[in-house]
């Protein structure tokens, strides 16, 4: 680099005679703009990297905590696969047909957890009548029409308790 002249009506850069009231000459303002591009471009070079590695860093922070909550979770996803079986507390003694009818409740209780209603065409296997629906603002609740053919009070299933109940 040359040492800047500081004499009125010449490049400081190269000591040219200008015409104009420039301080450089029109050579010396190309090398000078060119300078600063280059000195530019170095300062985003040696920052790229940096950049990069936070964002490396962050998307490995991301996919850690996506695959703990998918870990976390597989019991429930593994849960929501497997086929339940009817749940009694108890000991009370059920014969075939009431079986039926629990596993009825069963399909009706899937039913419900979806927001469909179970419709006229399912029937309880031994009364060959419609399940009872009744609706209230709170829940919904599906009846056995017969329980005394099963020698049961009552045999129902709802919304909010989704496993068959009997009642004997």
């Amino acid at each position: 680099m040359q040492k800047e002249s500081n004499v009125p009506g010449t490049c400081r850069k190269c000591g040219k005679i200008l015409k104009d009231r420039d301080e450089y000459c029109t050579h010396c303002q190309v090398e000078l703009a060119e300078e600063h591009i280059a000195d530019s471009d170095k300062e985003t070079e040696t920052s790229r990297p940096a950049d990069e590695r936070k964002k490396k860093i962050i998307q490995a922070a991301i996919l850690l905590v996506l695959l703990g909550i998918i870990i976390f979770r597989i019991p429930a996803i593994i849960s929501a696969f497997e086929h339940k079986q009817p749940v009694r507390t108890g000991t009370y003694e059920t014969n075939a047909g009431a079986d039926l009818c629990i596993s009825t409740l069963w399909q009706i209780s899937r039913m419900l957890k979806e927001g469909r209603l179970p419709d006229s065409s399912i029937v309880c296997p031994i009364s060959g009548k419609p399940y009872v629906v009744i609706e209230d603002a709170a829940d919904i609740t599906v009846f056995c029409p017969d329980p005394g053919q099963h020698g049961l009070q009552e045999l129902r299933v709802s919304r909010m308790f989704p496993c068959p109940e009997v009642k004997q």
